[in-house]
């Protein structure tokens, strides 16, 4: 075997089992718009680096038939890919968004290991290796000896209302609750032309009018975005890279980022 062919070989192996991990990645655990908001592209970036360039390149250079202990290297360039990918894999699930939890006014991505299973009172928001982010709704404390507890809890750095799941209830039978909170997808655009195209867009893409939708923030842990929904029904139709602050803090972006986002604009 010549070395050209060994590197083929181990390139087209790699890049295989490399494209089965991105499927679940960008498809099960980080659906749009999640792989953004939670900065995925960090860690895969690394494993890119290491198991899609650095060893079948590492393969290139060392290859040569009849050289003693070849197999050997061999291996160990195998190990180490397998060791980077498993670790990068296990990062990325542990991080990857369980729920998206609507409370008060907004939605915000929950990491699947900030929440115990076994403290849902619904079994079948229970999350999984291959299961999408949950989209649920926060019940709010009745009680008020009950909601000053958790605000005690919370000055003394205990967990948000929205990560503690013995509230968490089934989104589809509060959808008229959250509609109220929402806001028009008007004041997402303001004066601007280029964002307002992104609102169209994705408008479009459901047969829908801007004035058909309404919004509502999405926090996520490196950026926040806007999370559409239907007028009528109060479904959750997706997610523009917009600022939802926008109506509060009108910053206002460059033509050339509003160009971008106005690419980007799709739904799950």
């Amino acid at each position: 075997m010549t070395r050209i062919k060994a590197f083929s070989i181990h390139l087209l192996l790699t890049v295989s089992i490399f494209s089965t991990f991105l499927a679940i990645a960008f498809l099960i655990w980080y659906p749009w718009p999640y792989f953004e908001t939670e900065n995925a592209p960090r860690v895969l970036r690394i494993l890119v680096g290491v198991d899609v360039v650095l060893g079948p390149l590492l393969t290139l250079i060392i290859f040569k038939p009849g050289k003693p202990g070849l197999k050997f290297d061999i291996a160990m360039i195998a190990f180490v890919q397998f060791a980077a990918l498993a670790y990068g894999a296990s990062v990325m699930f542990e991080g990857r968004p369980g729920y998206i939890a609507f409370t008060v006014d907004r939605f915000t991505v929950i990491p699947a290991r900030d929440i115990d299973d076994s403290k849902l009172p619904y079994p079948e928001l229970r999350t999984g290796i291959l299961k999408r982010p949950n989209l649920i709704y926060v019940r709010q404390p009745s009680d008020p000896g009950e909601r000053y507890r958790i605000l005690e809890e919370i000055f003394q750095g205990g967990p948000d209302l929205d990560a503690r799941p013995e509230y968490y209830e089934p989104f589809a039978e509060h959808r008229e609750e959250v509609l109220k909170s929402a806001q028009p997808v008007r004041a997402l655009f303001g004066d601007s032309d280029q964002k307002r195209a992104v609102v169209e867009h994705f408008a479009a893409k459901h047969d829908l009018k801007p004035d058909d939708i309404r919004y509502l923030p999405l926090v996520g842990k490196d950026r926040d975005m806007a999370m559409i929904l239907e007028n009528d029904t109060g479904s959750v139709l997706g997610a523009v890279d917009l600022d939802p602050w926008y109506r509060y803090e009108r910053t206002g972006s460059s033509a050339e980022d509003d160009s971008i986002r106005a690419e980007n604009a799709v739904s799950p």
